[in-house]
């Protein structure tokens, strides 16, 4: 997936036109998204096997990557040009490629074949686990794609720092995940998930009933805080659970919860539009208790 990557991301950079772009990103997007199971996946397997938790650290390492890849890609783009960023993207790819060849596979860590939760409470908790995925999922959405735009509105002689939403969202999501594992040490994943989802849905309540632009940060970094431990502690539940059937647990939760991101954005588009901004956002916060209130459900 990594390799097959590279040419479905050159194709996004050179696309001439909005149709090759957007049949690009979908090819680039499933290519993506078995990258992102088949990491998960061997983390978690890691993880089991660890004498402490630590896949919040990964996830941190994740963060910090993709802040440096759009600061470094950003201006790769505008200095040079955008096709540059693919050969940027070669030349990150190819060693770590290379690096995870030459670890070989994990054996004990295959999956058997049709290993896959079939029927009864398993398969239920990895349909509520995907859930609780989605709409956590759609709340980093919210914030990455939708601050901006928001806090421009609210204060248009503040437009320059319109972006200081999701920075602020994605800086305190690292910081977050960072610290991640060592409180995951003195609390269960559900205890960590029920927590997290409860100060991002007061963090979104604070962006919509926001008149300040001050206070509309506040908002998006308690949102930061609040969602940066929750999707790795839903795939440590799903793995923890379904042990030897983890690639397959793993992968009917994403599934699950891609029904719910996928038209996530354009959810929301259709809310701000007919209600505004901060109705949208409101609604956001809700989909969080719901997630808070399913995770509940869970057993410990």
């Amino acid at each position: 997936a990594l390799l097959v990557n590279l040419p479905c991301w050159a194709a996004v950079f050179a696309a001439p036109s909005p149709a090759v772009l957007i049949a690009a990103l979908m090819v680039a997007g499933v290519f993506s998204g078995l990258l992102d199971l088949a990491m998960n996946t061997e983390a978690t397997s890691v993880e089991r096997e660890a004498p402490r938790p630590m896949l919040l650290g990964v996830h941190a390492a994740a963060s910090a990557g993709f802040a440096l890849g759009a600061l470094v890609g950003g201006i790769v783009a505008s200095q040079i040009a955008p096709l540059a960023c693919a050969a940027l993207m070669l030349a990150v790819s190819l060693p770590v490629a290379a690096a995870q060849h030459r670890l070989g596979p994990r054996d004990h860590a295959q999956a058997p074949k049709l290993a896959v939760p079939t029927r009864g409470r398993p398969r239920q908790g990895v349909a509520v686990v995907g859930v609780v995925l989605g709409l956590t999922i759609a709340g980093e959405m919210a914030s990455q794609m939708w601050s901006a735009r928001f806090l421009e509105r609210q204060a248009a002689e503040m437009a320059a720092w319109a972006g200081a939403g999701a920075a602020l969202f994605a800086g305190f999501q690292a910081v977050m995940r960072l610290m991640g594992d060592v409180i995951r040490r003195h609390f269960n994943d559900r205890t960590v998930i029920v927590v997290s989802l409860a100060v991002a849905a007061l963090g979104y309540f604070t962006v919509a009933s926001s008149q300040h632009f001050a206070q509309s940060l506040v908002g998006f970094a308690l949102v930061g805080i609040g969602l940066a431990c929750v999707v790795p502690c839903c795939f440590a539940i799903v793995a923890r659970e379904a042990r030897e059937q983890a690639a397959a647990a793993l992968g009917m939760a994403s599934l699950v919860a891609g029904a719910i991101r996928l038209p996530a954005p354009l959810a929301l588009g259709a809310l701000t539009g007919a209600f505004g901004d901060a109705t949208a956002f409101a609604v956001v916060g809700a989909g969080l208790l719901l997630a808070l209130g399913l995770t509940l459900r869970l057993q410990r």
